[in-house]
């Protein structure tokens, strides 16, 4: 504040101090003065005003002191108030000068504030708005001062909730008409753009034919790829996430039917499944057309992976773990089935089998959509049943990954019992269960445990 007043150190000279002294503050204008505590600091902003400011065209009444003569110089700030003392020193009076200027009584006299449009200078290339607030005068040039407000509050701002589009509303709509729960167990519709009757898919059958003759051939020179990939389709039929069809039963150029090609993602370094087969969705019909390109793109419905863990790093005690095989507990409805058929066998001299797959699978456009969704579905029918574990699927679980934790080993016991017991509900398994405290996986079985690297 550039006022007039004389500063008077009490009992050290504040020059010599550099923590925090005492000063009394005289007011040059009236008999008063004001003790104040001051932090000491080498220097408290830049000049202020930045710029001279032309106040030839601003008429002062006479009568009035004001508390700096030369407000529109650029000088040193000496003294900063904080707005508790501001609200002592401020007097009644106040004069409008109706250019936007206002002057405001104070104990030390009158000071200066609003704005002004200064003329164009040499470092100026166009008029430029200033403001006088308590005697700072403060250079806001409109273009460059704007952008640099909307840039820091744009930066500040708290994201929104995306807004949803008509396709993701769509199958939002789709999943809510068609999904239902049977003895623990999800049944779903794909999400397709059109009724299934006017796909119009075009033969797939012969493509996918030629690609599996291309795979059997790799098998023959990498015969332990061929046993991981026959284990992993066997234990498919076990557990009766597909089963053998004729394939008679389809007419495979005028049917809403697709086949699926399909080839593994072999990685040696997972502790679990070294082998996982992707089914191909997006490979291209006779008449150029797939079946992805058919499907709905659904919604996230799901937290962003940076706020789980930004909510995970709160937590004292940490409890992790898997959906095992999401995708393949959820089951599709029976009249969608003929949609997504595989070409299969394990012998080359055996016939070619036709594998109808009966759960949402990898490669399809939905999938991830209709498994996460079928978690939140859970969530929300059981969260007053469940109200830890609904919680955690809604605000921790990220794809197949639960990522939670709490303040409590107690509640983390009951977190963990009550996730157990919901996912059962859908026919989930968890499994690869970690956590910092080893007494919560006492009663796990220690081939569900997880024991790589975090």
């Amino acid at each position: 504040m550039n006022a007039s007043c004389d500063i008077v150190g009490i009992g050290n000279n504040p020059t010599k101090i550099h923590k925090y002294t005492e000063l009394v503050l005289h007011s040059n204008v009236r008999n008063v003065a004001f003790k104040v505590k001051c932090h000491l600091v080498d220097t408290i902003t830049s000049k202020l005003p930045q710029q001279y400011v032309d106040i030839s065209n601003i008429v002062l009444p006479q009568k009035i002191k004001l508390a700096d003569e030369d407000f529109n110089v650029p000088s040193e700030i000496q003294l900063l108030l904080g707005a508790d003392f501001y609200f002592k020193i401020i007097q009644e009076g106040q004069i409008n000068l109706n250019n936007g200027i206002i002057l405001q009584n104070t104990m030390f006299g009158y000071i200066v504030g609003g704005s002004t449009v200064t003329p164009p200078t040499l470092s100026m290339s166009k008029n430029e708005t200033v403001n006088l607030v308590s005697n700072f005068v403060m250079d806001e040039t409109k273009g460059d001062l704007q952008n640099i407000m909307e840039n820091l509050w744009l930066a500040e701002k708290v994201p929104l909730e995306p807004e949803i589009s008509s396709e993701c509303q769509q199958a939002e709509n789709n999943f809510q008409n068609t999904v239902r729960l049977i003895d623990n167990r999800f049944f779903v519709d794909m999400q397709l753009k059109l009724p299934i009757e006017q796909l119009q898919l075009g033969n797939s059958f012969y493509i996918a034919l030629q690609r599996f003759y291309t795979l059997e051939n790799k098998f023959r020179s990498h015969p332990e790829y061929f046993l991981q990939y026959k284990i992993f389709i066997g234990e498919y039929i076990r557990l009766g996430h597909a089963k053998t069809v004729d394939i008679s039963i389809y007419d495979i150029n005028n049917d809403p039917v697709y086949f699926l090609s399909h080839h593994a993602v072999l990685n040696e370094a997972s502790k679990t499944t070294k082998l996982r087969v992707v089914f191909n969705g997006s490979m291209p019909s006779k008449n150029g057309t797939s079946l992805n390109y058919k499907m709905l793109n659904g919604p996230i419905v799901q937290n962003q992976l940076l706020d789980i863990l930004i909510l995970f790093r709160t937590y004292r005690f940490t409890l992790m773990c898997d959906i095992e095989k999401m995708f393949r507990q959820v089951h599709l409805n029976k009249s969608q089935l003929g949609l997504i058929n595989i070409l299969w066998r394990d012998d080359p001299s055996k016939p070619i089998l036709c594998l109808q797959l009966q759960t949402v699978t990898y490669g399809l456009k939905a999938s991830t959509f209709l498994s996460t969704r079928c978690l939140l579905e859970l969530a929300l029918r059981y969260k007053d049943q469940y109200p830890l574990a609904s919680q955690a699927l809604v605000r921790n679980t990220y794809v197949d990954d639960v990522i939670c934790g709490g303040d409590d080993i107690q509640h983390l016991q009951h977190l963990k019992m009550e996730l157990i017991e919901l996912l059962k509900k859908g026919s989930f398994n968890l499994h690869k269960w970690c956590s910092n405290v080893n007494q919560i996986l006492q009663d796990i079985p220690e081939n569900e445990k997880y024991f790589g690297e975090l």
